[in-house]
């Protein structure tokens, strides 16, 4: 492993957000009848770090690493929600791909950084 570490100064306006859970594939067929069932599928996870986030070195360190050694590296996440009482655990995930410009506007704009992984455990 490379690290671990607690990310901090995570945007204001969307500190992470992750996409919907598809939990079931379907498809009609030409006698107008649906069959469904259940695909495992990825679980993705977008992280939104201001760019003074003391955080940012690393995730461009992963990155950097990914490039230069032309390998991925395995990545797990814990999100915390305490305000609801709730513990998302990832794992089994990669950084699939990352926008670290900050966008250069009256204030620079927040970088993002896509995770993919396997699985998703929710406490509370």
């Amino acid at each position: 492993s490379l690290f671990s570490v607690e990310l901090q100064q995570f945007s204001a306006d969307t500190a992470y957000e992750g996409e919907d859970d598809q939990v079931a594939e379907t498809r009609i067929g030409v006698d107008g009848k649906m069959v469904a069932g259940q695909v495992p599928n990825i679980k993705v996870v977008n992280l939104h770090l201001e760019a003074s986030s003391p955080s940012l070195q690393y995730l461009q360190l992963l990155k950097r690493a990914m490039e230069v050694n032309r390998t991925v590296y395995p990545v797990n996440m814990v999100i915390s929600q305490p305000s609801i009482g709730k513990r998302i655990t990832y794992s089994t995930g990669v950084l699939q791909s990352a926008k670290d410009l900050a966008d250069g506007k009256r204030v620079l704009e927040p970088t993002q950084w896509t995770f993919h992984f396997q699985d998703k455990s929710v406490e509370g």
